[in-house]
């Protein structure tokens, strides 16, 4: 899933030819929402966060639509031995004409086979809003490139809602590749 950069940008024009299923943002679209720099700016921090090297790609995968969330996933992943999943968040358009915040599901990590279950989001471009708690106890945490990140603690409930930008996001949490896919979240 990391590729040598073959292109200036860090874009591998292979990944160019493949085209996503539809239900999902295509590379056209990653360009109009996040900018022509969006892989560069993602390997910059995929590298700075010790996930590839110098000189490698992030390979977008496109995986399906994630149950219960707005956020349009553009990879998900194992590298080396941390769970990665990068997406897009942004506002809804409705019938009316109005739009409305996209969201995440709202979950927790906590497994028996990994005491530190955190989860770190990095903003990469764009802001959203990532709630920690429940109902009274939520405490609201504006993420944007400025203020770009923060780790999850364990067994904390969390949800991430858009702002009135797109949010492209980076999550990683950090030595989990031994906890299946389907027992990484729940509510």
């Amino acid at each position: 899933m990391v590729f040598p950069a073959e292109r200036e940008a860090g874009v591998n024009p292979d990944f160019l030819d493949q085209q996503p299923p539809s239900q999902v943002l295509a590379h056209e679209d990653l360009v109009n929402l996040v900018g022509l720099d969006y892989q560069e700016i993602l390997d910059h921090r995929a590298v700075s966060s010790g996930l590839i090297n110098e000189g490698e790609s992030l390979r977008l995968n496109y995986p399906p639509p994630h149950a219960g969330s707005d956020g349009e996933y553009v990879f998900e992943g194992i590298i080396q031995e941390h769970w990665v999943f990068v997406y897009v968040l942004r506002n809804k358009p409705q019938v009316n004409g109005e739009s409305k915040k996209g969201r995440t599901s709202g979950h927790r990590h906590k497994h028996e086979l990994l005491d530190e279950f955190v989860e770190d989001y990095y903003v990469l471009r764009g802001e959203m809003s990532l709630f920690l708690g429940e109902e009274d106890l939520r405490e609201k945490i504006v993420l944007g490139e400025e203020n770009y990140s923060i780790r999850v603690p364990v067994d904390t409930f969390h949800t991430a809602e858009s702002s009135d930008t797109i949010a492209f996001v980076l999550v990683v949490m950090p030595n989990s590749s031994h906890i299946p896919r389907k027992e990484l979240h729940s509510s």
